[in-house]
This record gives structure tokens, sequence and C-alpha cells, in this order.
């Protein structure tokens, strides 16, 4: 398991080239993912009834655009909808609120079943904690407006209850970013992810003090350019944030920005298989040298034993070096200054997010609304076309003067006027 690695004072607030590198291309992996956010307002928008905010191309001033709500209304005409996204939404909501469901751990062996229902309270305990009813709703509404959904498990201080547990999150996708040139629909071959935060100055005292002065200083150094301003805009709503959102700006919703980075590296490592033991393992901190040693005096005990030496090479301690992925984790500043680094922690060697995606072909999860909202526009057009026939219809009692009978017969003209 990794663990929390202790970086100098001067490594640690020192803005450096391969940081700014890293922003970098964590900038292209968030603007490759601008189709799927774009994709994802959109769809949203139709399923919250905005459904005539789409920019056309005005007819009158080719050089400027305008809603299509404001277009029919030139015309006379009322933009009419039919919310079909707003009733299959709520449509599947509904079936899974009605087909509730708890997740268990399936144990392979007879002897496991203890250990699997332990490990089955564990995980229930560690979701009712969390809410998650409420998670999975927002979890399925990211899925089928953006086609993926991401989680976070992490663990922490819950301050409420004065004690350490599970944290169970939603990550908003607009804030979610990872490389765009993997392939693999499990997203096996994800090698950088990560997401965008914005704290107040509470927040990030609570994540990244530790203790020294010197880390309020070099916080207020670092972001002193901005201090002023996020007091100003610390009121802004969550749906102007992300409306403005910007990958290197904090200025549209006054907070500080922090990037937080899982990245996977190489190193050498030796591998170790100790066959008296039955151990296997890869060690980073001692080289080959170290298990010579210990191969040395374990031989000498064993000839000294009368051991022969087919006995004794069975109780050595093979090893070799190797070069091994991990998962290394960074939070960094604007300006490229790492404020915290470490190995990942979790026994699976991982980072903490997990990904659900709608099927995904060739780099691209479509979602299920996208599907929905050319027919949903086909819908609204026709109900406009509808309720703008029937104002213009004939109806009532119309009258002409007689004069106009020397230019049209009473045919003609009741044809003209019956006609739409």
């Amino acid at each position: 398991m990794g663990v929390a690695k202790t970086i100098k004072a001067s490594e640690r607030w020192e803005v450096s080239k391969a940081n700014r590198d890293l922003l970098w291309d964590c900038w292209k992996d968030w603007e490759a993912l601008r189709p799927m956010r774009e994709e994802h307002k959109r769809n949203q928008r139709y399923k919250n009834g905005q459904q005539w905010d789409d920019l056309i191309r005005d007819p009158d001033n080719p050089t400027k655009m305008i809603r299509e709500r404001e277009y029919i209304s030139r015309q006379g005409k009322s933009a009419i909808q039919n919310n079909l996204i707003q009733q299959i939404d709520r449509n599947i909501l509904g079936q899974m609120l009605s087909n509730p469901t708890q997740p268990v751990v399936i144990c392979r062996s007879e002897d496991d079943v203890e250990y699997g229902e332990m490990l089955t309270n564990t995980l229930q305990y560690g979701l009712d904690l969390n809410k998650y009813g409420v998670l999975q709703k927002s979890a399925l509404s990211y899925l089928a407006s953006a086609g993926i959904c991401v989680a976070k498990v992490r663990y922490g201080l819950w301050s409420l209850k004065n004690r350490s547990d599970v944290f169970v999150d939603i990550v908003n996708v607009n804030r979610f970013f990872f490389n765009q040139d993997a392939e693999d629909p499990r997203l096996n071959d994800i090698r950088r992810i990560g997401e965008i935060h914005d704290y107040t100055w509470n927040e990030l005292m609570r994540d990244f003090y530790t203790g020294s002065n010197e880390d309020i200083k070099a916080l207020r150094e670092e972001y002193r350019s901005i201090a002023d301003y996020c007091r100003e805009h610390e009121n802004n709503t969550a749906a102007e944030n992300i409306a403005n959102l910007d990958f290197y700006g904090v200025s549209n919703n006054g907070k500080y920005r922090v990037y937080e980075v899982w990245t996977k590296r190489v190193r050498t490592v030796e591998y170790v298989h100790d066959k008296a033991l039955g151990e296997e393992m890869f060690d980073e901190v001692h080289g080959s040298a170290h298990y010579e040693a210990i191969n040395i005096a374990r031989r000498a005990q064993l000839e000294a034993a009368g051991f022969d030496e087919e006995t004794i090479v069975a109780q050595l301690i093979e090893h070799e070096s190797r070069a091994e992925e991990y998962w290394e984790a960074q939070w960094l500043t604007p300006n490229g200054m790492c404020i915290k680094r470490m190995e990942t922690p979790f026994a699976h060697q991982g980072y903490p997010y997990i990904i659900g995606s709608m099927p995904r072909i060739d780099g691209v999860s479509k979602p299920l609304y996208s599907h929905i909202t050319d027919i949903n526009r086909t819908i609204n057009r026709h109900l406009t076309l509808v309720d703008f026939a029937i104002a213009s219809a004939a109806k009532g009692c119309l009258m002409i003067p007689k004069s106009m009978l020397q230019y049209a017969t009473m045919e003609q003209i009741a044809q003209q006027y019956t006609k739409t």
C-alpha cells in the first residue's frame, strides 16, 4: 500500500516547469471533453424546459446569432413545446426508486461466507452514511445527459461526527478530466485523471494546512492577486459558476482554484519472492544488495544446520529488478505550485474515481437524452405549426366591400380567406 510521502518545504512550495507542463496536459484533456460538456448542457436545457434556446443565425443580420424563441416570436408565433425528456427522466428515476436494491458482497468460497456478511454490512453502512439514494439519482441523471457519471471514494474527517470515515461524492462532470486517447471501453488505459476544485479560504486551510505558519504565508502569497476579488464574488450561484467555468480562471466564482491530478508513473523496484515464507512483494525501498545480504546470512545458518544444497536453495529469496507502475496524486495551483503530493494510499493501488459510462465506442460515450432531443424538437415544431395554423384559420363572420367582386368571385375570396 502506498503512503503519503514527506515533501521538503522548498520542494512543496516550488513552482516548477514540470508542474506547469502537467497542468497544460490537463487543460488539453479538459478541452477535449468540451463537446461532452456542451452536449450535457444542451440536454439539461431541454430537460429543464428551455427547448427553444438553441442559437441560430439571424436571417436579418447574418453576423448575429439569436435564440430560436426570439426568431419564432418575430413571425408572430408562440413557441409551443412538449417536454418529452422530462417525462422519460421521471419514468427512469421512478423505476429506480420503485425497485430499490442493496449491494452485497458475493463470496466464492463457503469458508468466506462470514467475511462476506461482514463486508456487506460495512459496505451498506458506508452507503447509508453518504445517503446513497440521493447519489444514485444524481449519478443516473449524469449518465443520461452526459454519457458518463463519476464518483469519488475517499477517507477523511467528518467534522459534524467528529471522526474519520468514508466519503462517497459525485463529481461534477464539468470539472472532471482524463486523457482522451483512452480507447478501452472499461477505461483501463487511463494514465492521467483529475478534477478542478474551487475552495473557500477555510476549505483551503482544512485540506492543506499542516500545522506550520509557513503554510499560511505561502498560500496567501500564492493567491494574493485574487484574494480581494474572491471576497467580492463569493456569493455567486452554482449555476453561474458552472456556466462560466474556465480551466485556468477563478474569477467566475470568487474562490481559490486547486487542481487535483492523479498520474500513472513508472519506477524501478525489486520484485521479491521469499519462498521460505511464501510471500511476494514489490519493494521500492531496498535494492538487490539488501536481499543478497539476507540470502548470504540465511545460507550460512542453513549450512551450519547441516541442510543439503537443494534444501538451502529452496529457502533463499528470489529477487530481480522490475519496472512498476504506480499512481501519484498532486494538488497544484494555477501557477504550477505543488501544495500537496502523495503516492496512492489505497490497497487497490489506483485512483479514487469510479467512472460509469454509456457504451463507449471509439472513445465516445453517447448520452441517452441526445437521441431524444431531435425527436423532441420535431414534436415542438409540429405543435408550433399547428398552433399557428389554428390561429390563422378562418373563423367568425367576414365582411367585404361589394367593389371587390369586380376583381374576384366569392368563391375565390372564400378560398383565399380559408387558406393558411
